[in-house]
């Protein structure tokens, strides 16, 4: 009932936004501020792999402590909470990189730019690669499975406790939930920015699309099989 609520109020603003642009003309000047946009997301992807880096470095440090006891209780949970963070930088450092280097390329930026953000990038893309050996430290007395493995995800679910996979599962299907949502309203704002600048975002549309339907399909297949 409460996704139908959702889709019906999701439904009623994209109408009443469609109406509001055709009858009012409005512009979006996008192009005229790119510079200051890029400036922005260069800070901000600098930034996150600054903040990524060091918690990396941290916890590499921090995991080769020996303790017993409480402490070791302690530091665990320590462990956890710093790698969730790590990951969490780690992911919206890549996001925000991917978007500078696009961004920088489509409008046209200096040089010093697009080069600075493919840099960026690649960094970034390193150290998201070296998420499983980070994990191997914090968690030494676990069987992790060998990060080459085609596996892996399968084999780290299998491997979690029934907390943790609780834990994981919730969290996947709250980001699930989400991110419909989010791809529902990314698909009306590309629709509201269609009419209002006259440059057509049906390529975008319907990839958004595309990737919905196939997250729904992949989602209740899963749930079929089980």
């Amino acid at each position: 009932m409460k996704r139908i609520g959702q889709g019906f109020i999701g439904g009623l603003i994209g109408f009443l936004g469609t109406f509001a642009i055709m009858n009012g003309n409005i512009k979006l000047p996008f192009a005229r501020y790119s510079f200051e946009l890029n400036v922005a997301l260069l800070l901000i992807g600098a930034g996150l792999i600054i903040a990524t880096v060091v918690y990396y470095v941290l916890i590499k440090q921090t995991a080769k402590k020996e303790v017993s006891g409480e402490e070791e209780d302690a530091l665990d949970e320590w462990k956890y909470k710093k790698f969730s963070d790590f990951s969490l930088f780690a992911q919206s450092a890549l996001i925000v990189n991917l978007l500078l280097a696009c961004t920088s390329t489509l409008t046209e930026q200096p040089l010093w730019m697009i080069v600075t953000s493919g840099v960026f990038l690649a960094i970034i893309t390193l150290l998201s690669l070296i998420m499983p050996t980070l994990l191997k430290a914090v968690y030494p007395e676990r069987p992790l499975p060998a990060t080459d493995d085609k596996d892996y995800a399968k084999k780290l679910l299998e491997m979690s406790d029934e907390g943790e996979r609780h834990v994981m599962l919730k969290g996947l299907y709250k980001s699930f939930n989400s991110v419909n949502l989010l791809l529902f309203v990314g698909i009306l704002l590309l629709l509201f920015y269609s009419l209002a600048t006259g440059a057509s975002q049906l390529f975008g549309i319907i990839v958004i699309a595309a990737v919905l339907l196939f997250t729904n399909i992949q989602y209740i297949r899963s749930v079929k099989g089980k």
